[in-house]
């Protein structure tokens, strides 16, 4: 090999832009029995707007004939950038009611 007879490398500018992408994700649980109620929620939303929203609600109610308990759960993200939209929504809902008559 010939070192003079090599091609050197050039800088080179182009234009193109990396191409990227908005992703969402949410998540929710719930569960509700005697005396006890758990709502959990998460959401997570990557790109160049992104907006994301939680809500949890528990009730826990006991009278000496009935037992009620309710756990509500919600999740919302959404994001968008130059190329592309992303949303995802999450809930769920546990109720639990016994009575003793």
């Amino acid at each position: 090999m010939i070192v003079c007879d090599l091609d050197f490398c050039e800088t080179v500018e182009t234009e193109n832009k990396i191409i990227g992408g908005a992703a969402t994700f949410t998540y929710t649980d719930t569960s509700a029995s005697s005396g006890f109620a758990n709502a959990e929620a998460g959401a997570i939303a990557l790109g160049k707007v992104t907006n994301t929203s939680t809500k949890t609600n528990t009730i826990v109610s006991e009278s000496p004939n009935v037992k009620f308990s309710k756990a509500k759960a919600e999740a919302d993200a959404w994001a968008w950038d130059e190329n592309s939209y992303s949303q995802s929504k999450s809930s769920s809902l546990s109720v639990y009611l016994s009575s003793s008559y």
